[in-house]
């Protein structure tokens, strides 16, 4: 079994620093950084370091975007699988438990788990099913009740849309990888309803599993980041490509717990015992 990490970075330095220092951790063979943003000191210093895993670079044209970037990292995949997240991720120690229920269900694509932000003392699942209204035109991101499986004593649950740190088989990216034409906004979901729409994998997430998570930037970085302008023009791509006319979304995703006793006790354990 080959493991890759595969990340996009612009800016944020220190954050791809600390992301690498906790793929260090777990026997994962290589990382693939993206970058499409400027050459730094810091981040020759990050480049040019002796890691426990092989570094691969990948240098972008300026502000490509994410969806070039991911898609350029599954083009360079050779491994089994991919671990996909953001430079202000943390791998927490239990991360290769998202591995073990893939290699054990078949059907599934990928698997993530949820994101913990320590600054903020919040929990974020964000998973969604899709449906679609007026006759195919309008996309939903539905959250029916859902019943909690166990696989070798790991929780699972199945969603059509999961959180935006996951693992992935090589063979569920190549089915249907990032769209290269999203910088900013919408990326994410042209993921998972081109998988929806388009092939017979299943995804869900594993609570057990708690991802840390540290949001934030720069002027620089936020201001690309929160761009208007090409926020707008990547909803307006998807909604073209797909075909709506709009989407019905609404963004509850931040939960303090989930309704499972036995989840919830776990979910709390796991956070004291990462010392938060």
């Amino acid at each position: 079994m080959s493991v890759a990490l595969g990340t996009k970075v612009f800016s944020r330095d220190d954050d791809l620093r600390n992301l690498l220092k906790s793929v260090e951790a777990h026997p994962i063979d290589r990382v693939i950084v993206a970058d499409d943003g400027k050459m730094t000191s810091n981040k020759k210093s990050i480049y040019s370091s002796d890691w426990s895993f092989e570094l691969t670079i990948i240098d972008l044209e300026f502000d490509a975007g994410l969806g070039k970037g991911r898609n350029e990292i599954v083009n360079e995949l050779k491994e089994d699988y991919l671990f996909i997240v953001d430079t202000d991720h943390v791998l927490p120690p239990d991360i290769m438990d998202l591995i073990k229920i893939l290699r054990v269900q078949e059907e599934l694509g990928g698997i993530g788990g949820l994101i913990f932000e320590p600054d903020h003392g919040r929990i974020y699942d964000g998973c969604r099913d899709f449906d679609e209204s007026n006759g195919g035109d309008i996309l939903k991101f539905i959250t029916p009740k859902k019943e909690v499986e166990f696989i070798h004593g790991l929780s699972f649950i199945p969603w059509d849309f999961i959180p935006n740190a996951a693992v992935f088989r090589r063979e569920a990216v190549m089915d249907y990888s990032w769209d290269e034409e999203y910088v900013i906004g919408w990326e994410h979901a042209d993921f998972y309803i081109g998988h929806w729409k388009q092939t017979n994998w299943e995804f869900g997430i594993c609570p057990d599993v708690l991802i840390r998570h540290y949001p934030g930037g720069d002027n620089y970085y936020t201001s690309n980041r929160n761009s208007n302008s090409k926020n707008q023009d990547s909803f307006e791509y998807f909604l073209n490509k797909w075909g709506y006319t709009d989407v019905n979304y609404v963004n509850t995703g931040w939960v303090d717990t989930v309704d499972n006793e036995s989840i919830k006790k776990k979910i709390k354990n796991r956070i004291r015992n990462m010392g938060f």
